[in-house]
């Protein structure tokens, strides 16, 4: 955990913001951007995936309209942790940089909390944001939690089912 001495020595630094492409759905950027627009100074903001499958090529336009920078991860097998891994290796090197004051990692799932408490022992700030509701291991793990609003990324780009208008009620004869 993050001393407080430390922290206000940093205060002047930016925040990196790390975003997981493959487990945010592109639909949920506008409920991202309300939270990051309360952050002073971003200095790096990333998006990590494969943008070639159709269903996370909708970041490319928003790294294009909104200024984050894609970071393409081609994965020779489906179902691997590559851009997971990725996103580790980044987060790793902007703590080794000593440049930054808090990363913001944006993942729907758990696979970030031993990289979040690494972080914050290396004295750094870590925010996560994702449509998961805090656990403990969260909680602990994180400087701060926010549930992401918006669509899921299971039901993000499909149509919406169309009520039942059919009556089960017999017909005139």
């Amino acid at each position: 955990p993050v001393q407080s001495g430390a922290m206000s020595a940093n205060s002047n630094l930016p925040t990196a913001v790390l975003i997981d492409g493959e487990n945010v759905h592109s639909n949920s950027y506008p409920h991202l951007q309300e939270h990051l627009s309360s952050i002073p100074c971003i200095g790096v903001a990333r998006v990590f995936g494969d943008f070639a499958n159709g269903s996370h090529a909708g970041w490319l336009d928003i790294c294009r309209n909104h200024g984050l920078e894609p970071v393409l991860h081609c994965s020779p097998v489906s179902g691997k942790n590559g851009t997971d891994i990725l996103m580790t290796i980044a987060a790793m090197d902007i703590l080794a940089m000593g440049k930054f004051r808090r990363i913001v990692l944006v993942s729907n799932d758990s696979d970030f909390l031993a990289l979040a408490r690494r972080l914050r022992t290396g004295g750094i700030e870590v925010v996560g944001i994702g449509r998961t509701a805090p656990t403990t291991a969260v909680t602990a793990a994180y400087t701060k939690w926010v549930e992401l609003g918006g669509p899921s990324p299971k039901t993000a780009g499909k149509p919406k089912a169309q009520p039942n208008t059919k009556s089960n009620a017999p017909v005139p004869a």
